[in-house]
């Protein structure tokens, strides 16, 4: 997963999904549809973990933001579950940096 830094234009890894990813085919979420869609924007592949392209919005759900080292944009989704994918946007509307450190801020009052 990752948002967008509005300040480079490109994006910033904020961690990894796969709860939420169904087994049978429906709404394109089902692992076989999902990995059509990815195949074609491997990047790079590297033991488990594979980069794609940044085309595809997902929508997620979480438990909360929490602060990581880990990821290029400082932050990770805990118990992030994909919810749909968003056919209806494109990648430069993905939530950016700026959103994700407002929730992060909000989610403690």
């Amino acid at each position: 997963m990752a948002c967008i830094d509005k300040k480079t234009g490109g994006f910033l890894g904020g961690g990894k999904i796969s709860t939420g990813v169904k087994e049978k085919s429906g709404e394109g979420t089902s692992y076989e549809e999902l990995t059509k869609k990815l195949n074609p924007l491997i990047i790079s592949e590297k033991g488990k973990e594979v980069k794609i392209s940044p085309k595809i919005v997902l929508e997620v759900g979480y438990e909360e933001i929490q602060r990581s080292p880990k990821y290029e944009s400082g932050f990770a989704l805990r118990f992030p579950r994909l919810l749909r994918v968003r056919f209806d946007k494109s990648a430069d509307e993905a939530d950016d940096i700026e959103r994700l450190v407002r929730i992060f801020k909000e989610q403690r009052k």
